[in-house]
């Protein structure tokens, strides 16, 4: 029964045959898929790519705000140690020049203003900033 049918099919050419060869839409269809196909890998292709570019933005990023951090504590740090220092050196320091530049103290001094010739020392200070 298999070899009568193959005998029956061979005799027919394949453009009289329908059932045997792909019509104009099946091979459009099938063009259509395979592009598609293609056009998806290209797609997925790029989409990996741009993930391992921003992965690698990423890491440049962190990198760069760790060291940001770092510099900001370094910051912090020189500040205190600043601050401490002035506030060690603030008593050392002649009140009449705080007031007679009417400058305000980093800490509070008392409110008593101490007696001095103001006009003379703003003069010095002058004579020494020119």
């Amino acid at each position: 029964p298999v070899m009568s049918l193959f005998n029956a099919t061979s005799n027919f050419n394949r453009n009289d045959a329908p059932a045997l060869r792909f019509s104009d839409d099946d091979e459009k269809r099938l063009k259509r898929r395979e592009k598609n196909r293609v056009a998806a890998q290209r797609s997925r292709k790029r989409q990996t790519q741009r993930a391992d570019e921003l992965h690698e933005v990423y890491e440049c990023l962190e990198q760069e705000n760790s060291l940001l951090r770092k510099e900001v504590q370094l910051l912090i740090e020189e500040q205190q140690r600043l601050t401490d220092a002035l506030k060690a050196h603030e008593p050392l320091c002649r009140l009449e020049l705080w007031y007679d530049l009417n400058i305000k103290p980093y800490v509070s001094f008392p409110r008593v203003r101490p007696h001095v010739n103001t006009s003379s020392l703003v003069f010095t200070l002058i004579k020494l900033i020119t």
